[in-house]
């Protein structure tokens, strides 16, 4: 278990943990929490207004975040060090930042290191650019920031494998850590380049719900890590190393969800919460919280979590965000395998709104995996009401149906789904729509291979449309043509999952 300094969170006899005044887990999260609220919006330096040029950048942070970076950049920095955006986006933050440096008169550069990708299913719904799966976004990111461009220096990078050789790092902001691998491999490749006591590490996601390896990694060493500043609106808190991340008494080389204990976990979002001030950010941390004892599977503490942020729900919006971090919850306990009780979230979420396709989605999914199949198709049957055009809802009730034996009106959602999607569509959506013909084609027979590759111009670029290209030739009889098309899926793709699996099993016979 990875060393967790908290100075009085265990007894004498290290038997058991506390948490507030001694309490144990439950009797503490019911303490009244009003004798900690307070506003601290006036005692913000970064209360300027923006330059119209960065307030019109598009992106995900709040006003105030905006303003805030564009205050550290004007007037905390100093000038010693460099200035590193991790996942700019399409430039909201760079701008801002950018902006403090052009407004300052300073030579100094933001560099701002992404992977410019776009991805559809996530950044599309946030600005409608209409552009394919995996296209190169950062002529967006020049156009956005074209003001300050002065003072920005963009470059691609895939952070998992990044580098820094620029010298000592004066600020930080890091908006792309959105997993414990990723949060490593940052950690490992700047952080040695920090300066204790001096540079600035501006964690974006730090009170974002399903980021919850932030108060866990930073607030588990108080001895490494100080807070220094905290934006109100928004999920943005600033820390300052206080000695090397590195080497005798730094941080472990990698952090993972295991290396923390439920207790870990209470103990650390306790003192969290109860050191912050402002109801928001006290919700936002109790709603990961939450999610986590979701996880764990602990109903009593995830009672009195719920009773607590109904407690605060007055004074702010926060609690509002409460069931989609429960959703998005739900969709972590089916990838660790706990499925029946991501079906009881969705289930209850319904409930509590049935006028949600999101969550009767949820359900079904879970439904889905567990064979659940009238719970399915009850789920699903509600999403396709609610939203005629959700193409993935049509897909999965068209999995149900195949599984129930209904041929037809498995073949006429999978048809319909086909002729509504192009491929440049996100891989996610292709894979689920070519996985469902597939499992049509075990169950009934091949479709008529006219109708397949009718399809050729529109997927020819698609792997997963020749791996089942190559199943349906098989099928026929059609071994050579087979081979031929999974070589085509191979070649767009030499790491394709199920093409992959179809050449190690079936390789031997040809």
């Amino acid at each position: 278990m990875l060393r967790i300094d908290s100075p009085d969170s265990r007894h004498e006899d290290g038997t058991s943990w506390r948490l507030r005044d001694g309490a144990d887990a439950r009797t503490a999260l019911n303490a009244d929490p009003d004798a900690m609220m307070m506003d601290s919006r006036s005692k913000c330096p970064w209360v300027a207004p923006l330059p119209q040029d960065v307030a019109r950048v598009p992106g995900m942070l709040s006003d105030e975040e905006k303003r805030y970076l564009y205050w550290v950049a004007r007037h905390a920095f100093e000038g010693w060090g460099a200035i590193v955006d991790l996942g700019p986006w399409v430039g909201c933050s760079s701008a801002a930042l950018a902006a403090g440096l052009r407004d300052r008169g300073a030579e100094t550069k933001v560099h701002s290191f992404d992977r410019f990708e776009w991805n559809r299913g996530y950044m599309e719904c946030h600005l409608a650019a209409n552009l394919p799966e995996g296209a190169d976004f950062m002529p967006i990111f020049l156009r956005q920031t074209a003001p300050v461009k002065a003072w920005i220096e963009p470059q691609k990078m895939d952070l998992m494998r990044g580098s820094w050789t620029g010298g000592p790092i004066e600020i930080l902001f890091v908006d792309a850590a959105k997993s414990w691998e990723l949060n490593n491999a940052i950690l490992q490749a700047f952080g040695p380049h920090l300066v204790p006591g001096k540079s600035r590490v501006i964690q974006q996601d730090f009170r974002h719900f399903p980021t919850v390896w932030f108060p866990l990694v930073f607030d588990s060493r108080p001895d490494v890590w100080r807070q220094v500043e905290a934006v109100e609106s928004g999920w943005t808190v600033t820390f300052m190393p206080q000695r090397p991340l590195y080497g005798e008494g730094g941080l472990a080389p990698e952090y993972r969800a295991a290396d923390f204990t439920f207790e870990d976990v209470c103990r650390i979002f306790r003192r969290r919460v109860d050191d912050e001030v402002g109801a928001e950010a006290r919700v936002h941390f109790l709603t990961g919280w939450l999610c986590a004892s979701l996880l764990h599977g602990d109903k009593a503490i995830e009672a009195l979590l719920r009773q607590e942020i109904e407690g605060l729900r007055s004074r702010t919006r926060a609690a509002e965000h409460l069931p989609e971090a429960e959703r998005c919850t739900g969709f972590e306990l089916m990838n660790v395998g706990k499925l029946q009780a991501a079906e009881d979230v969705g289930r209850r979420l319904m409930q509590q709104d049935p006028g949600s396709a999101a969550f009767a989605a949820l359900a079904g999914i879970a439904a889905i995996r567990l064979g659940h199949h009238a719970v399915a198709s009850e789920c699903f049957e509600r999403v396709t009401a609610l939203d005629p055009g959700d193409v993935n809802a049509g897909l999965h009730l068209a999995e149900v149906h195949v599984e129930q034996g209904h041929r037809e009106s498995a073949m006429q959602r999978i048809t319909a789904a086909l002729r509504s999607l192009s491929k440049d569509d996100y891989k996610d959506l292709l894979s689920l729509a070519f996985g469902v013909y597939e499992r049509w084609c075990w169950k009934f027979g091949t479709w008529p291979l006219a109708e397949l590759k009718a399809l050729s111009a529109r997927f020819d670029s698609v792997p997963d449309y020749h791996v089942l290209m190559a199943i349906s030739l098989a099928m026929t009889g059609n071994r050579p043509l087979a081979w031929e098309a999974l070589r085509r899926a191979l070649t767009i793709d030499p790491v394709h999952a199920r093409a992959r699996e179809i050449e190690t099993r079936y390789g031997a016979e040809r």
